[in-house]
């Protein structure tokens, strides 16, 4: 009980357990950037206790002046609810947010902002300026400052220490130091990869986008579902159970029809599971091919369940020709998760700019950069095939060769 009186006692007013949970995940998200040489600030998005969206600062990675934890942690989580509107959702970040992250929060109707410690020189929340609560605007945040502010405070000491003395000893270029994983990269960027690697859907599978769209494919005729936050929460939270391979197709398919309500079925859920996928794009056969024929090594990664992976490996001869396929499902791990990237890059042998990615969602692109990978997104809607071709080409893994 002592312990349990201490720990409540280290907990500032308005902050719940789960806030000084979800803050922990922030503050190990911003030793990983530490370690690849960005500012340590994590954020993670959270409601219900279910996380939404988390990201590290990556404005070095993604050469992005926006590329703060919070706004890429944001646009992950609306990516996710398939929403721009955060209603109901709580952001946990290790430092006050800047005045272009408030104004951010506020716009996406976040409901509570918590952070560890003050920025006396930019903070937006308290320290400088007030936005999250300023009456004038259309719409207000909680604000909960000081959870494990000790903690969030030394691991911003302990980076910029240890960054001076790295510029002492290295010297400085202009406003950036390139150190650890950004050093190599740079240096490895220069030569052509050793291995290009795809998603699966939207990127060399076409598949539906959704849940409309796989009625249809499914022809089963249009009715309603339930929506809103919730609801979305819901569905995504067994999608990602489902991918990492802890629910079974059956389970997966009547939990998912409760979420849609009580109009829908199991069988109807699975009518659509089934159609989802709808064949390869138009020239990524052409594009593996060609850069197997060069001597580049091919392989996939992708988010996704024993039932789909399946039926790509038996009915779409280029991703059964890939040399090397890594899915969610068999590593129990998902994507952007930090650990799947790892695996990848154990499994492989490769790392950093060894590997070219290609990914339809920006959290999964932005996710490798930070640990060096040449990532880029594509467009489902695009031609996919081109688009990847000409950083193939780019990269020296392929010559510029045209297909009449």
């Amino acid at each position: 009980m002592s312990a349990l009186r201490w720990l409540r006692k280290r907990l500032p007013l308005g902050a719940t357990w789960t806030d000084a949970r979800m803050m922990r995940r922030a503050l190990r998200l911003a030793r990983s950037a530490a370690a690849s040489g960005e500012v340590p600030v994590g954020a993670v998005v959270y409601k219900d206790g279910v996380v939404l969206g988390e990201a590290a600062n990556d404005r070095e990675a993604s050469a992005d002046p926006t590329g703060h934890a919070e706004v890429v942690a944001i646009r992950r989580a609306g990516e996710r609810l398939g929403s721009w509107r955060l209603d109901g959702c709580t952001i946990a970040v290790t430092l006050e947010p800047c005045a272009m992250c408030a104004g951010a929060l506020v716009n996406s109707r976040m409901a509570r902002v918590v952070y560890g410690a003050d920025d006396p020189k930019a903070g937006a929340c308290r320290s400088l300026f007030a936005i999250p609560e300023d009456r004038r605007l259309n719409h207000r945040l909680k604000v909960v400052r000081h959870v494990l502010r000790v903690e969030c405070a030394a691991t911003l000491r302990s980076f910029f220490r240890r960054r001076r003395a790295e510029r002492s000893a290295l010297g400085t270029q202009g406003d950036r130091v390139i150190v650890g994983t950004q050093r190599r990269s740079v240096a490895t960027l220069t030569s052509p990869p050793r291995i290009v690697c795809f998603d699966l859907g939207g990127v060399l599978v076409r598949i539906c986008r959704d849940w409309s769209q796989g009625m249809a494919a499914a022809g089963l005729k249009p009715k309603r579902f339930a929506s809103g936050a919730s609801a979305d929460a819901a569905r995504l939270t067994l999608l990602e159970q489902y991918q990492r391979g802890a629910l079974t197709v059956s389970d997966f398919c009547s939990s998912f029809a409760v979420t849609l309500g009580s109009n829908w079925s199991g069988a109807d859920v699975l009518c659509v599971h089934r159609a989802w996928i709808m064949g390869e794009y138009p020239g990524v056969d052409r594009l593996v091919d060609d850069l197997q024929r060069s001597g580049v090594r091919t392989a996939c990664l992708s988010n996704t369940n024993d039932e789909h992976w399946r039926y790509m490996e038996r009915s779409l001869p280029t991703v059964a020709g890939l040399h090397l396929r890594l899915a969610s499902h068999q590593l129990r791990l998902h994507k952007p998760d930090r650990g799947i990237y790892e695996a990848f890059e154990s499994i492989s042998g490769c790392q950093s700019g060894e590997i070219l990615f290609f990914d339809d969602l920006e959290a999964n692109v932005a996710a490798a950069r930070s640990l060096g990978w040449d990532a880029h997104r594509v467009d489902p809607q695009s031609d996919t095939a081109a688009f990847m071709r000409a950083h193939a080409v780019r990269r020296r893994a392929l010559a510029e060769v045209r297909h009449g």
